[in-house]
């Protein structure tokens, strides 16, 4: 269990139950949700930003679709919890809503390929029957309004979690500045969006005065309320931004299902700081601490403790593993992360290139299961030779492995020829298609020059565009290996999704070892001169 995971999850349980008092206080004083929500937000990555300053990983996140997906659902989720709150008090919903472990678990199981605990199974079991004890006793006279919020804000709540988890800038980020950064874009650009749509409508209805039926809308006067944009701004720049920070820290370190466990200390949280308000005269509230309350919320919290206890005894095994298994164990998922980067999260082709099972990858990313010593050192070196060493689009080897076997193996044969290939007319193909395209189109070529060159050249794709043959023994004139290059090249090719086959031709240059050069970085550069000799004259 990380400590640092472990540290951030609590701050933001804390963090959350302010949240959810705040929110009790916001709705008793008719302050709009949706105007409330998104100005926090605004104050939030206002803070944020102050924080983090300029730096890397800010533009990256802006590209990535999860950036677009965790603000929406973060957004949605804070509305329809203020929402649920304005039928019932805020401790009752904190404790219904504890039902996210449960479905949680089971999104882990069957999305994540995350085996339950088998602690996490009486742990489910505890935190349903407190939920279901706190959900009888439920003293509303909105019953299916309060089912339908619950069931909303459990199913945002556990899409943003897991959106969070698998961020991919997020999992990036190492220093701390780097991870307020990720957060302070994930939340700023969205909830700008949000404001100005959501004032659209308002606009819309103010203008024209025509009433949009849709009743949870603001209005156009909500906007300009100063109390909701002072409350909500300040709220978001001292707590809502820790709260972020914390939230995506949590979810990086700890899996979702062990985090969500940890959120059943907020109802005890929410209970206490709303008495305390009520003593002090701020907050009124009716809540008691009942019999049934009592009974729902040691359910949840023993559940949540059950839990826990499972991660924090897999936490101390590991501990107990000698140092120099340990070592393997942390490389070993290095190499797994560092394999889906390179496959582009293809993990049958990573588990392939790694010599390992499907099931074996998923649980040494996860960190889910402890593997013998052969199985470390198999992956460690499949990593040296399967990975670093190739391509990921087209399996070839890379130019640094291409160099260095050439220069190891030149003065052995004596003499051989290099080609330099360049493809002609690939760009437009990556403008007008797309970049799937594009690498479809590079790996059939990689495949076609494997066929026909494979059992008598070494070959590579430099780059971007651009290929490389070396034959050790080479017999036959240079012109028609050249002009056969080119036609294995310039066949249709038929991609998935693309109704008209796509051509590309290609411009070839050669050198000669060791006549033209001595060294295979040397060769390549006078091919390659070469080629752009021949593509000029064309």
């Amino acid at each position: 269990m990380s400590k640092i995971g472990l540290r951030a999850a609590l701050l933001t349980v804390f963090s959350w139950a302010i949240f959810n008092v705040f929110a009790k206080f916001s709705s008793s004083a008719d302050m709009h949700p949706i105007v409330l929500v998104s100005f926090l937000f605004v104050g939030a990555s206002f803070s944020l930003f102050m924080i983090a300053g300029s730096g890397p990983l800010g533009i990256e996140t802006l590209k990535k679709p999860k950036t677009i997906l965790y603000s929406l659902l973060t957004l949605l989720q804070n509305v329809v919890y203020i929402c649920l709150v304005s039928y019932v008090s805020a401790t009752e919903a904190t404790l219904i809503a504890r039902l996210n472990f449960i479905f949680a678990l089971v999104v882990g199981l069957f999305y994540f390929n995350r085996i339950p605990r088998r602690e996490d199974i009486p742990a489910a079991v505890l935190v349903f029957s407190g939920c279901a004890v706190a959900f009888y006793y439920m003293e509303t006279t909105s019953i299916h309004a309060v089912v339908g919020l619950l069931a909303l804000n459990i199913f945002l709540l556990m899409a943003r979690t897991f959106t969070a988890e698998t961020h991919e800038t997020n999992n990036e980020a190492g220093s701390f500045r780097e991870r307020v950064r990720v957060t302070a874009y994930v939340n700023f650009v969205t909830t700008v969006a949000f404001l100005f749509f959501v004032f659209g409508f308002a606009l819309y209805e103010e203008v024209f005065n025509y009433n949009i039926p849709i009743s949870f809308m603001p209005e156009f006067d909500d906007f300009f309320n100063l109390n909701i944009i002072l409350v909500g701004f300040l709220f978001g720049v001292t707590i809502e931004a820790m709260t972020i920070y914390n939230y995506f820290v949590a979810a990086r370190y700890l899996k979702s299902e062990l985090f969500l466990a940890l959120t059943a200390f907020v109802p005890l949280i929410t209970f206490l700081l709303e008495k305390a308000l009520e003593k002090l005269g701020v907050l009124e509230t009716s809540l008691q601490l009942t019999w049934h309350l009592t009974i729902s919320a040691g359910f949840i919290f023993a559940g949540a403790i059950v839990s826990t206890y499972g991660h924090y005894r897999k936490a101390k095994d590991i501990r107990k593993i000698p140092a120099k298994i340990k070592a393997l164990m942390d490389d070993a998922k290095d190499h797994v992360r560092a394999s889906l980067i390179h496959f582009e999260k293809n993990e049958e082709l990573a588990a392939e290139a790694l010599g390992i099972k499907l099931t074996t990858l998923k649980n040494i990313k996860d960190d889910t299961r402890t593997y013998k010593e052969a199985t470390y050192k198999r992956i460690k070196d499949n990593y040296s030779q399967n990975v670093t060493n190739h391509d990921p689009i087209t399996g070839l080897q890379n130019r640094l492995r291409y160099l260095t076997k050439l220069d190891k193996r030149m003065g052995k044969a004596g003499s051989g020829m290099l080609f330099f290939v360049d493809l002609n007319k690939f760009k437009p193909i990556n403008d007008t298609h797309g970049h799937a395209t594009g690498d479809a189109v590079l790996n059939k070529i990689g495949e076609r020059l494997c066929d026909n060159y494979g059992h008598e050249a070494e070959m590579t794709r430099i780059g971007g565009d651009e290929f490389s043959l070396f034959f050790y023994k080479f017999t036959e004139p240079v012109e028609n290996v050249a002009a056969h290059i080119k036609e294995v090249i310039a066949e249709h090719i038929h991609v998935v999704g693309i109704e008209e086959p796509l051509m590309v031709t290609a411009s070839v240059g050669h050198a000669h070892y060791p006549n033209d050069a001595g060294t295979a970085e040397e060769l390549l550069s006078h091919a390659d001169k070469n080629m752009y000799k021949e593509k000029s004259e064309r």
